[in-house]
């Protein structure tokens, strides 16, 4: 029955050991586990109180309105932020209101580092693999930190600066790639208007109505949307997928459109993970082999396919071993992204290495390298790309398909365009 303490905190079950000795955030966790002890009727274990002090050693809810917040702090925070939106392309500066939450926490991250005091990883490398992105910027805007003010930030410190990123960041996401829809339904009352704000209400911002059509007979196909949500038959195909709606637009409706907009989303991310590894991949940047190799002798080949090309100069693979030396790019699915901090390349290029033999990782093995090296120009790629790519090699099947034909650069195309568009 105590499960739902450290769930909604998001800490693994095992977790022990106490991370800050404020005695009012333990009298605060104390108090939190009695109360729901009480409401639980039964006990819980003393493990309780650590998820919760460490919890609320990270919180920024009490200092919510800024109040205690150090200017300085304040100001490498906003130059953090930045210079990751300009790195990566993003928008997460909106007003320094907008940093308040990140930068107590960072002052509080701060000082517990300066006195010593340590909190476990919450949520362990599978976050990493669900939101690679995330990860990356919170490695990037750690590395910035740790420049600015000479502290070296550990790993589960930048998972909790990963929640503050990636909240924003979904934000600035879920808006950029927003589907648009063309709704056909008559003009009868408040039929249409109806159709429209519940539509919009059930979206929840994944998609918008742009285009409302009330004509008795539609034309549609002179400016199609992403999407056509229809009351109606249609005698022109749009080309576009269509969802058939009553005019009333019920709530299983809704739900119905809702899923062709999320199918429509996954689709073009596909789509453009595709097209970037057409462009930015050739059989010059593979290599196969039987040889047994350790991680850096990997990332060791891939760089020199890389450099062979003129893609990068001998720079870029320190960055390299920089970046792996403060997370590892490998991932559960036997497979490793490797790359720079920094998108300085001469050209955008992918290497892709396979290797009969596992190549030890870390804490894992892997059988498939993408290095990427990304040039300033096309910034979007690594973050557009990044996400979706390793969300497809994700799947364990495919990546078993992959490795069984990454014996031909040919083969291996064809068994990832299978995987990634269809």
């Amino acid at each position: 029955m105590y499960a739902p303490v450290h769930c909604l905190e998001g800490y693994p079950v095992d977790f022990a050991g106490r991370a800050v000795d404020d005695a009012d955030i333990f009298a605060t966790a104390r108090a939190v586990t009695d109360w729901v002890r009480r409401w639980a009727e039964r006990p819980l274990p003393d493990s309780e109180i650590d998820f919760i002090a460490s919890f609320l050693a990270v919180s920024t809810h009490r200092d919510a309105d800024g109040e205690g917040l150090d200017p300085a702090v304040l100001n490498v925070v906003r130059d953090c932020v930045l210079r990751l939106d300009e790195h990566f392309l993003l928008r997460l500066y909106d007003g320094d209101e907008s940093l308040v939450g990140l930068a107590i926490h960072v002052q509080d991250m701060l000082a517990r580092l300066r006195t010593g005091q340590r909190i476990d990883r919450p949520f362990g490398v599978d976050f990493q693999l669900g939101h690679p992105l995330v990860h990356e910027l919170s490695v990037y805007f750690s590395h910035a930190v740790e420049t600015a003010l000479g502290v070296e930030i550990p790993c589960a410190e930048m998972d909790f600066l990963a929640l503050h990123l990636g909240s924003r960041l979904q934000q600035l996401m879920d808006a950029e790639q927003q589907v648009t829809i063309t709704l056909v339904v008559p003009r009868f009352g408040s039929v249409a208007d109806d159709a429209v704000r519940r539509l919009n209400e059930g979206l929840h911002g994944l998609a918008v109505v742009e285009r409302l059509v009330t004509e008795i007979v539609p034309e549609v196909s002179r400016r199609p949307s992403d999407v056509v949500v229809t009351a109606v038959e249609l005698d022109v195909d749009p080309s576009v997928p269509v969802v058939r709606i009553s005019p009333l637009c019920t709530r299983n409706e809704v739900d119905a459109v809702r899923q062709a907009v999320l199918e429509e989303r996954q689709r073009a991310q596909r789509h453009q993970v595709w097209s970037a590894l057409v462009a930015f991949t050739d059989e010059r940047l593979f290599v196969h082999t039987k040889s047994q190799l350790d991680r850096d002798d990997a990332l060791r080949t891939c760089h020199s396919l890389l450099a062979r090309e003129a893609a990068v100069d001998d720079q870029h693979l320190e960055d390299v071993f920089d970046r792996e030396r403060r997370a590892s790019t490998a991932f559960g699915g036997r497979f490793a992204m490797p790359h720079s901090l920094y998108m300085d390349a001469a050209r955008t290029a992918l290497a892709v290495l396979t290797s009969t033999r596992p190549i030890p990782w870390g804490g894992h093995e892997v059988n498939l390298v993408i290095m990427m090296a990304v040039s300033p120009r096309d910034r979007a790629v690594f973050r557009d790309v990044l996400d979706e790519l390793v969300r497809i090699l994700s799947d364990p099947a495919g990546v078993d398909a992959l490795i069984g034909a990454g014996t031909s650069y040919s083969r291996l195309m064809e068994t990832l365009r299978e995987l990634v568009i269809g």
